[in-house]
C-alpha cells in the first residue's frame, strides 16, 4: 500500500476541522468537489465526486 502524508496550517481549531471533515456538505466546500461524509462508525464516504471512497472506523 502507497502511504503519503500531507501537511499545513489553517486558521480553525482542530476541533472544527474534524467537524468540517465530517460533513459532506462542508467537505466538499474545502475541496470543491462533492463528497459525503458521516460521524457514525462503518458508514461509506465520498470524495471528489466519487474517486475517492472508504469506510469509517472512528468517530
Amino acid at each position: 500500500m502507497n502511504r503519503f502524508t500531507v501537511s499545513t496550517e489553517l486558521p480553525a481549531t482542530p476541533q472544527v476541522v474534524y467537524d468540517a471533515w465530517l460533513d459532506g456538505d462542508q467537505h466538499g466546500e474545502m475541496t470543491q468537489s462533492p463528497a459525503s461524509a458521516s460521524t457514525e462508525i462503518a458508514v461509506i464516504f465520498t470524495a471528489h465526486d466519487g474517486y475517492i471512497n472508504g469506510m469509517s472506523r472512528i468517530s
